[in-house]
């Protein structure tokens, strides 16, 4: 575990020895933890370094791990930050640099499925606030994206909006509801212009082409595009739906979608019913919920972004035919009331 400190298996059990008791000498801890003592003198004198130990007249004493650690954390921290200051001296040598480099000011060319994996792994993991993402055919098949799984623990906000047709399957949704329950938000939207990826708000990753294997895409960073890129994500996300509930469709009261969707107040729609004007309003407030819509409107917005409204009358005019198939009418010619 404390390897994420920088410690070395060694460093970490003899660290772990010292804290079973006050204070060792060096032969002792050698002994305890079975290495040679000039190796064990050299481990404990990095340890002294981080202020994980104490080294005094020939013994070695414990520190606290609340204070040792917590100091060690600040520590490493200021040492990040004097690195990251240097991040745009390195950039300048970055973009003078000529050979084989495609970067031409704010936008990079990458080539190749290893370089774009390779790029957004390393974009992901230097995430500090939020990742957001279009997500359409053509889809890579690879390994689960690990790099996501540790930003959204760390607290980095995930935003992806999918294409509708990707959505339309049991299976998909299964996968796409566990990716919620870690914490990833996601909205289904149809028709979406293209792959994308945003980081931070500084940079961003797109395929060059569309509707084909992805092998080449572009790195943009601060610039005129990356606006743009940013304003069309927000847009789309606004437009989005809400990802389906796992037993959404089949919970739909179609009559009072098509209903809702075609315009009609509540007190109609409680006519065409045959119910109550506040059962009616019930029934348009859980239809409403089961969206996620603040309004009428939206109501219906989304249930067409998802196909809900195709696919109501589809599964209705199933069900009439399969009523209405063992008997045929008498006069086809004469619409058949049905209750």
């Amino acid at each position: 575990m404390l390897e994420v400190l920088g410690l070395t298996a060694d460093q970490q059990r003899v660290y772990e020895i010292v804290l079973t008791r006050p204070s060792w000498t060096t032969g002792e801890l050698a002994a305890a933890a079975r290495l040679d003592p000039d190796r064990t003198a050299a481990l404990l004198g990095l340890l002294d370094q981080a202020g994980l130990v104490v080294g005094a007249d020939g013994r070695w004493a414990r520190v606290p791990p609340d204070s040792a650690i917590e100091s060690y954390i600040v520590s490493h921290h200021q040492r990040l930050h004097r690195v990251r200051a240097l991040i745009p001296a390195l950039m300048t040598l970055y973009d003078r640099a000529s050979g084989d480099s495609e970067s031409h000011g704010p936008v990079e060319l990458l080539h190749g499925h290893a370089a774009i994996g390779r790029r957004w792994a390393g974009l992901q993991r230097a995430a500090r606030f939020e990742v957001c993402q279009f997500e359409r055919p053509p889809y890579v098949a690879g390994a689960a994206n690990e790099e996501a799984r540790s930003a959204l623990a760390a607290g980095v906000v995930y935003r992806t909006v999918y294409d509708a047709s990707y959505v339309d399957c049991a299976h998909v949704l299964d996968a796409l509801h566990r990716r919620r329950s870690r914490g990833e938000r996601i909205r289904v939207l149809p028709g979406l212009p293209t792959k994308l990826g945003l980081v931070d708000r500084r940079w961003a990753i797109l395929p060059v082409a569309i509707g084909q294997e992805t092998d080449s895409a572009l790195l943009v960073s601060a610039s005129a595009l990356l606006t743009g890129l940013r304003s069309l994500f927000e847009h789309s996300w606004q437009r989005a739906a809400p990802l389906p509930g796992q037993h959404v469709t089949p919970g739909i009261d179609w009559r009072v979608l098509e209903l809702l969707a075609a315009g009609l107040t509540d007190k109609t729609i409680a006519l065409r019913l045959g119910v109550s004007l506040r059962t009616a309003q019930r029934h348009v407030r859980a239809l409403m919920d089961t969206l996620g819509a603040t309004s009428r409107f939206q109501a219906g917005l989304r249930a067409a972004a998802l196909g809900l409204l195709d696919r109501g009358m589809l599964d209705r005019g199933q069900r009439n035919r399969v009523v209405s198939d063992p008997v045929p009418p008498r006069h086809p010619s004469v619409p058949q009331e049905r209750a």
